[in-house]
């Protein structure tokens, strides 16, 4: 466990200006502390060449834990929070704090569904499912400081972090800050009550009751939806010629490329983009939907696709190809009956995607 953050005589130029000169100091642990000068005086230079955005001139920075001992810094010591924030604008709050979850499962041992985060930044329901390029400054901002105390990073950097906010939300953040997250609790009983694993198992147990036979593929989906669909609908086809039922199951997340400004979600996208590989198909469907009963910014769980389909969306005027690069699926699912609509579920433990082989 690190115990403080040591600098020595930290040297930066910029041209010909000297901007850090010598800078020394140690930052304890569990405090929290403010730099203070004038604009220009290097302040952001300093935290650019603790993150390493600005190669140092000269001098040193490492970690010292109880025991005395150094260990240099590494990238996921450090979290570092810009005063212009920057989030990927394509995506909702809610998309964003599952991406972030994902790719740092490994640095965060206990996550929690995005909506408890959301909780803690009093981000409005009606906000998260609003792509963040809609957000303003100070939204963005709260994000932005969101995943970066999500991962717990042992040096957290705030370049003017509270200038955006509101007086009572600057409040709230300064009160977050002030909370450091324990590292361990000798008085807790975990029981898990609900997963995606256990979200499969239990839509493995409906299809076995409906008289189909269940495979549960993953419980880790996590490629492009319209990869997914693909595939799903791959797998369809594989078994078109069963004498008995089927049901395969994946559960996950798959993220959205977006290429277009239409409206939809992941479960919509792989629903439609698994039309085409089942075309024709009998007694066949694929499916797909959020347990929140949300998918992307609509009021939509999902979709629904099966062998009619693909000729539905031709009576139309609608071509899935062009549909899926203006990341459409709302629309064309809506013209051709194939939105799930459930409402909130009160849950959220990722998605499940179905092929239902009926005999």
């Amino acid at each position: 466990m690190a115990a403080k953050l040591v600098v020595q005589d930290l040297q930066k130029r910029l041209g010909d200006q000297e901007v850090l000169r010598g800078a020394s100091f140690t930052f304890e642990q569990g405090k929290i502390y403010g730099l203070i000068g004038r604009n220009g005086a290097g302040k952001t230079t300093f935290f650019n060449c603790l993150n390493e955005d600005l190669p140092r001139d000269g001098g040193s920075f490492h970690l010292v834990d109880d025991d005395g001992n150094l260990r240099p810094v590494t990238a996921d010591d450090m979290g570092y929070v810009l005063s212009t924030p920057v989030v990927p604008e394509f995506l909702t709050a809610r998309e964003f704090l599952q991406f972030f979850l994902e790719i740092n499962r490994d640095r965060i041992p206990y996550p929690k569904a995005p909506d408890v985060y959301l909780d803690y930044m009093c981000i409005d329901e009606a906000d998260r499912g609003k792509l963040l390029k809609d957000f303003s400054h100070g939204m963005k901002n709260k994000m932005q400081m969101l995943v970066n105390i999500m991962a717990d990073p042992t040096v957290l950097l705030l370049d003017e972090p509270l200038t955006s906010f509101d007086v009572v939300v600057a409040d709230e953040m300064k009160a977050l800050l002030d909370v450091e997250t324990p590292k361990q609790l000798d008085n807790v009983e975990t029981v898990i009550t609900g997963s995606v694993r256990e979200l499969c198992a239990a839509a493995a147990q409906a299809c076995r009751q409906l008289g189909y036979e269940p495979t549960v593929l993953t419980d880790r989906l996590c490629c492009q939806a319209k990869e997914a669909g693909s595939f799903l609908a791959s797998i369809a086809k594989s078994h078109e010629d069963s004498d008995h039922a089927l049901a395969f199951l994946a559960g996950g997340e798959t993220v959205v490329q977006l290429t277009g400004s239409g409206l939809g979600g992941r479960n919509q996208e792989l629903a439609l983009a698994a039309a085409p590989g089942i075309a024709g198909m009998k007694d066949t469907v694929v499916f797909s939907l959020g347990s929140d009963g949300t998918d992307g910014p609509t009021d939509a769980a999902g979709g629904i696709v099966d062998g009619n389909t693909m000729q539905r969306l031709s009576d139309a005027g609608l071509s899935v190809h062009q549909v899926l690069a203006d990341n459409d699926a709302y629309h064309a699912l809506k013209a051709v009956d194939g939105l799930l609509v459930t409402g909130p579920t009160g849950t959220n433990v990722n998605d499940v995607s179905v092929v239902l082989i009926k005999r």
